[in-house]
């Protein structure tokens, strides 16, 4: 779920993503949301699937 929030929230991608301190960018948000929560290779059976809401 962080990683579907920290997409629209400037002030997060602001404070987090710039800081090289912190372990969190765009790459690393990416991965999480197509490596682990579907098959990269073929994420088209997984839409609406694994990122939905209520």
């Amino acid at each position: 779920m962080p990683a579907v929030v920290a997409l629209p929230s400037p002030a997060w991608q602001r404070d987090v993503w710039l800081d090289p301190d912190q372990h969190e960018d765009l790459d690393h948000i990416v991965h999480v949301l197509f490596d682990d929560f579907c098959n990269a290779d073929d994420p088209q059976p997984w839409l609406g699937q694994s990122l939905r809401t209520e």
